[in-house]
């Protein structure tokens, strides 16, 4: 698996921004190994067949990959898993990604990873209120501004995903899981 994975192409780029393959992107990285379809669908509580779809696309797009197959009972079950650990959009402002013509498909990105951090805070204040365990140690939603110098930035920026990196899985059953989402614009 690459450290990063640059989208080049603006089939690449709609496939990142299409929230349903956004969904399967993220629970192949939440798996942290190599899966099967059924296991992604039974994770994200969908039909085999509609993830396996999306899965085959995705394939085709250099985004994931067949690592192996395994002989379960005389069904083949095909293991898939992320080519990158993170992908990133082109920064080639001549040619790429970024030009005006496929700038919607960056502001697509962009807005189904707010919806999406969106959806989920909600449906989580919606569960907990119904079962009146709504309490101040959830969590916090915050918009601030701060102001850093580019080292200080640099390093937030470094604390930040090292922090994640570290804390993206339960090892030891005794972590309790957080959505965490944020937006880190120079202004």
């Amino acid at each position: 698996m690459d450290e990063i994975r640059i989208l080049n192409t603006e089939e690449e780029i709609k496939a990142a921004s299409d929230p349903y393959k956004y969904r399967i992107i993220s629970c192949f990285d939440k798996f942290g190994e190599p899966a099967t379809v059924k296991q992604v669908a039974d994770k994200l509580e969908e039909v085999p067949a509609k993830v396996y779809y999306h899965v085959k696309k995705l394939e085709k797009l250099g985004i994931l990959k067949l690592v192996y197959t395994k002989d379960i009972n005389g069904i083949i079950a095909k293991y898939y898993e992320l080519t990158a650990k993170s992908f990133t959009i082109s920064h080639d402002r001549k040619n790429g990604p970024l030009n005006k013509e496929n700038f919607s498909q960056n502001e697509m990105i962009i807005s189904n990873m707010y919806k999406i951090s969106y959806n989920e805070t909600v449906k989580m204040f919606k569960n907990k209120t119904n079962k009146n365990t709504l309490n101040n140690d959830m969590g916090t939603v915050t918009l601030s501004n701060i102001y850093l110098t580019k080292d200080e930035a640099k390093k937030l920026k470094d604390y930040i995903n090292d922090f994640l990196d570290k804390n993206d899985e339960n090892r030891n059953g005794e972590k309790e899981e957080y959505q965490f989402f944020i937006s880190f614009i120079k202004k």
